[in-house]
């Protein structure tokens, strides 16, 4: 089931082998990694520019992914950023029988321009405006990227594992639409209590809970999804018992997270 599977690889995708380690083909590129570049040059454009050349950063990296992608179409086998990671990556990407990765060279681009996005949107929310006015620009915002990922669809796929940017427009766009709502019933309409708690929970330490994710998929998922379904694929069903050990999953993740929440160790990275 492709639940159990995309946990699978998750785990098998990291940078640390835990608990062993071939630097024959150690993975390179990664999602950790990924953030750390993206929030580097992001900085850097943050610290230098203002709102209009923040903007154009924006744009002039979708621009640039654009050109380069465009020509060689979007296999993700055969396309330009497979081929640039194969003549830098090869044997340290997502795994062996890969020929490109999903957090390779080329595909960084949008994915900086994701993250001015978030840069953007935490502008607005610094700004003087009412609480109102704000949640409406991030509303309006959001569906206005979406309607445009949606468009562009036509031309350049939404595709996540090569990064595309009508994926970067779509992702920006669905995240100010829900952090819109968020931010209305919580800080406008005060709706706080023990409801929204879990989240406060796992976002106190969500890189600390990722990494603890990959090491329980790596130690436990090996013997520990076999025996989910073992006990409940002939009466749930396949797709159901893949949801229940991904349920499984993230209850051991929000416990390590209570764990570290009530004796308030924060991890920072």
């Amino acid at each position: 089931p492709r639940t159990a599977s995309m946990a699978s690889e998750t785990a098998n995708s990291m940078i640390i082998r835990f608990p062993s380690y071939n630097l024959a083909t150690l993975r390179i590129p990664g999602v950790l990694q990924r953030i750390a570049i993206c929030y580097l040059i992001a900085g850097i454009i943050f610290l230098y520019s203002g709102l209009r050349g923040r903007v154009l950063w924006l744009a002039g990296c979708s621009a640039l992914y654009w050109l380069l992608m465009a020509p060689g179409g979007y296999d993700m086998h055969t396309n330009f950023a497979a081929r640039v990671d194969g003549m830098f990556l090869s044997g340290h990407m997502y795994s062996a029988s890969k020929t490109w990765d999903p957090e390779g060279i080329v595909s960084t681009l949008p994915a900086i321009s994701t993250c001015l996005f978030g840069i953007l949107t935490g502008m607005l929310l610094r700004t003087a405006l009412p609480l109102a006015e704000k949640t409406t620009w991030l509303f309006l915002g959001g569906n206005l990227l979406v309607w445009l990922a949606v468009i562009l669809d036509n031309v350049q796929p939404i595709n996540k594992p090569i990064w595309t940017v009508p994926y970067a427009l779509l992702t920006a766009g669905l995240a100010n639409i829900v952090f819109a709502a968020i931010y209305w019933l919580t800080d406008g309409r005060q709706h706080r209590g023990w409801h929204t708690q879990f989240f406060t929970i796992f976002g106190m330490n969500a890189i600390a809970v990722y990494v603890f994710h990959g090491l329980l998929g790596r130690l436990l998922g090996p013997s520990l999804r076999p025996a989910v379904y073992s006990l409940f694929e002939t009466s749930l069903g396949a797709a159901n018992t893949s949801l229940l050990y991904s349920l499984v999953h993230v209850t051991l993740c929000f416990l390590f997270a209570y764990t570290l929440y009530r004796r308030r160790w924060f991890l920072k990275f």
